[in-house]
């Protein structure tokens, strides 16, 4: 975080794992996704390097870029389905139907229900 963004572990609050997606893509070993959200009041300090440049994107224009197929359901998911629940969730890339999907289930202990 603090090589890509400048920010360092006490500037960001609340750091969380909120989404973990599976994807078996081309047939390689599966690859996982993490995906963390936190909250910081400093302004990043993008870096460049080498795989490219990091910049603030308005939200309505963040489903025009090229983007992994994960990364825009993901986006998707948390942008117009999140109601504020920060409870783990796991994602599953697959197809249905024809379709590009990402199955979401919430990850609970079964402790929790006895």
């Amino acid at each position: 975080m603090e090589e890509e963004t400048g920010l360092k572990g006490k500037d960001v609050k609340e750091l969380k794992l909120i989404y973990y997606v599976l994807r078996n893509l081309k047939n390689e070993t599966l690859r996982q996704q993490f995906v963390y959200f936190g909250k910081t009041d400093n302004d990043p300090l993008f870096m460049k390097f080498s795989e490219g440049s990091l910049y603030w994107i308005e939200k309505q224009k963040i489903f025009n870029l090229d983007m992994v197929m994960t990364s825009k359901y993901i986006l998707k998911y948390y942008l117009q389905e999140n109601k504020g629940d920060e409870e783990l969730e796991i994602g599953v890339a697959t197809y249905v139907d024809g379709t590009e999907k990402i199955l979401w289930n919430k990850l609970v202990d079964f402790d929790k229900y006895k």
